[in-house]
């Protein structure tokens, strides 16, 4: 239940029927996966391309634009508008400056001394880092399958970084921005 003055997140309005048919193998489903996965995956290309042009700041205060310019678009046009509270407010700053904001700036940096592949590589050990992290920290319990999905992304990372780099510690030559990746 929501209390006056809460915002209802919009998947509860769409009703079970919608998130039932985001279940199902669907042609619809593959493409909008295809469409995820070009957006994402293309990202560190253009920010790559973006700095022949710009500086790494002038890159990600330029994302941080256009994303904010979609984001109120999209708050509008659902109907939801703009937080109504102080608290909404310091929560959605708090989560836009840690979550989005620094990200996008810190990232062109990075860049600017590894590659693409590293950096995708480096940020897509974050979930695994987070599983690690909510055991550890916050005592949650694991499920098996959490684990067994652990693995095979561990494993998938080790297959992409190679093997023969982590056993020679050869890595990166720069853990500066591999630390800003993270």
């Amino acid at each position: 239940t929501f209390n006056k003055g809460q915002v209802k997140p919009s998947y509860l309005q769409l009703g079970s029927g919608f998130l039932n048919k985001m279940n199902t193998f669907s042609a619809t489903n593959v493409v909008l996966l295809l469409i995820i996965a070009l957006c994402f995956g293309s990202t560190f290309l253009f920010i790559s391309l973006s700095l022949s042009d710009f500086d790494p700041l002038s890159s990600g205060s330029g994302r941080i634009i256009i994303a904010g310019t979609f984001s109120l678009f999209f708050a509008f046009a659902s109907g939801h508008g703009l937080p109504k509270t102080l608290k909404l407010w310091l929560y959605s700053s708090a989560y836009g400056i840690f979550c989005l904001g620094l990200p996008f700036i810190l990232i062109p940096f990075a860049l600017k001394t590894i590659t693409t592949g590293e950096v995708a590589i480096y940020l897509s050990s974050i979930p695994l880092f987070i599983l690690l992290l909510a055991r550890i920290v916050l005592k949650e319990r694991i499920t098996k399958k959490k684990w067994i999905g652990f693995f095979i992304g561990f494993s998938g990372l080790i297959l992409l970084i190679g093997p023969d780099s982590i056993l020679s510690g050869r890595m990166t030559e720069n853990i500066s921005a591999a630390a800003l990746c993270i």
